[in-house]
């Protein structure tokens, strides 16, 4: 929701009041002088935004006092209802609107619970719709219409759910292939390296932990198992030209050689560094 923008008669008045009001007493008499009803909320916010202070005596928020009926009716509607719920309902009973912080209070002073913990039900909370028609529930036609056009329909999937076996292209320039569903994880964690994945088919057992894939024919499209090589991560760079004159092959029997001499290489270095 953006932030509410006001006519400049509309800003001259709420200068000329905000401070000799509480927030409640500015919502009813901007709405009798412009027809227009804003949020206490909203008025809190005009006032703060301009580090403002109310009048001396004069509160933000003045006490609210609270009929037998009303009383009543929070303490039966309260349990099982979100806030939101509760204050659609106590308006369209009413027709005041409360704020979180005085359902907040009412709860307290009342000795109820709705069930909810920062707008998230309690585990173990049974819906007061639970087994209930919708009749039972009093939802009218248009309610169930709504309802139904929102519904998840079983065995559908999140809009934005990739299929399983999908592929990208990954940051490394590697393609990734999609292997898991509704997994509480990372998103990462349901890609893998479609190299890696094709070598573990192809040779019944896990891919080499510490091992780099690599493409014997430097095409990464070439899926032929014998085509991935695993490289060990410290042989890696050796293996890639990190080193003078570099490796070089073409296929898998010249990148196992680099591979072979990158290993004499490293022998060699930690023989140098002692």
């Amino acid at each position: 929701m953006g932030r509410r923008r006001y006519t400049p008669e509309q800003r001259a008045w709420m200068d000329a009041h905000w401070r000799s009001m509480t927030n409640r007493e500015v919502v009813d008499a901007f709405e009798a002088e412009f027809g227009e009803r804003i949020t206490p909320g909203a008025a809190d916010c005009y006032g703060g935004n301009r580090k403002w202070r109310k009048d001396p005596g004069v509160h933000a928020r003045a006490l609210r006092r609270y009929t037998d009926e009303q009383r009543e009716f929070l303490r039966g509607f309260i349990p099982g209802h979100s806030e939101r719920e509760i204050i659609a309902a106590y308006a369209e009973r009413f027709g005041d609107v409360l704020e979180a912080y005085q359902i907040g209070n009412m709860k307290v002073k009342l000795g109820v619970k709705s069930g909810t913990v920062g707008g998230r039900f309690e585990q173990g909370h049974v819906p007061w719709t639970k087994g209930r028609t919708w009749d039972e529930q009093g939802r009218s036609d248009e309610a169930r219409a709504a309802s139904m056009a929102t519904c998840f329909k079983k065995g559908n999937l999140p809009h934005n759910t990739r299929p399983l076996l999908d592929e990208r292209i990954g940051k490394d320039g590697y393609v990734e292939v999609h292997v898991g569903l509704h997994r509480m994880s990372k998103a990462n964690d349901q890609w893998v390296s479609k190299a890696q994945l094709v070598w573990e088919q192809a040779n019944g057992r896990e891919w080499p932990e510490g091992h780099r894939s690599m493409f014997a024919d430097g095409d990464r499209l070439n899926f032929d198992p014998a085509n991935i090589v695993p490289v060990p991560d410290d042989l890696y760079p050796i293996v890639c030209g990190a080193v003078p004159g570099g490796l070089e092959w073409h296929d898998r029997e010249s990148l196992e050689a680099a591979i072979t001499m990158a290993r004499v290489i490293r022998a060699r270095r930690r023989l140098e560094t002692r």
